[in-house]
């Protein structure tokens, strides 16, 4: 297990990278800590929960609404839950938006650390702070900005990820390292999908490695390109087949032709 530290907004946020789930125990006291993860993740890891107080919610987008923000806080009360408390979501952007939420606002403010279990939430999602939900059509229309005291990176959890979930991680990696660090596109092309799913230790590099890119939101830009304007995708989401990580594909690649357009 490699510890790195990085500082958002001021604030340290330790990284333990090419890390095994059970140095949990480590971070956070089993009797003082509450897992939020899905279905998909607990189903195909069940093991690794065993002896952790955990709530298991419904997968998907849809569901990061404030009526499962209301079911956890319910939870979280039936479980005991005060402000020595540390939540931990344990799986992709859609639990680790949310889990960050609710550590937020209940009891106005308890601990948090995420464990990514999907490439795009190991290279951005958990990234920044970003915590919020989603209302109607308006993604991430209500949260707030509040860093995690960990994450942790255990990268078993990438063995179960369909095709899909790598071509969603990728498409960001090729996205923040398109602005800043072009090496790590000509790395990535290099090689195919499975060659990064079959050899988990070469995964393990990848966040780490997008993480650079991200080290200091306030004084290096890190979270701009992080957060970077992505109107296109946005409307490309909503009306169109398209989910959003397919949309911000195509939408940076309709931005680049048309910043090329404007230089030249």
């Amino acid at each position: 297990m490699k510890k790195r530290t990085f500082h958002f907004s001021g604030k340290p946020v330790n990284y333990y990278f090419d890390a095994s789930f059970d140095a949990l125990k480590k971070l956070v006291p089993v009797e003082s800590a509450v897992i939020i993860t899905d279905e998909n993740v607990f189903e195909a890891h069940k093991k690794k929960f065993k002896g952790w107080s955990t709530i298991v919610l419904k997968p998907g987008e849809q569901y990061k609404v404030q009526q499962t923000v209301d079911v956890i806080i319910d939870r979280l009360i039936e479980f005991g839950a005060d402000r020595q408390t540390t939540l931990i979501g344990v799986g992709g952007g859609v639990i680790t938006d949310i889990t960050g939420y609710v550590a937020s606002i209940y009891m106005r403010g308890i601990a948090v650390g995420f464990v990514p279990t999907s490439l795009l939430a190991m290279v951005d999602a958990s990234i920044g702070g970003k915590n919020g939900i989603d209302v109607g059509v308006y993604k991430n229309m209500v949260g707030i900005i509040r860093q995690p005291n960990f994450l942790l990176y255990d990268t078993s959890f990438l063995k179960s990820l369909p095709l899909s979930e790598w071509q969603n991680g990728f498409a960001e990696i090729i996205k923040h390292a398109a602005k800043i660090k072009a090496g790590m596109v000509t790395g990535a092309s290099g090689r195919n999908w499975e060659g990064y799913g079959n050899e988990i230790k070469l995964a393990a590099g990848l966040p780490a490695d997008c993480q650079t890119l991200l080290s200091d939101p306030q004084t290096s830009g890190g979270l701009l390109v992080c957060c970077s304007p992505e109107t296109v995708p946005e409307v490309l989401a909503v009306f169109s087949r398209h989910g959003f990580n397919d949309a911000a594909v195509i939408g940076s690649i309709g931005e680049a032709q048309a910043t090329r357009l404007l230089i030249e």
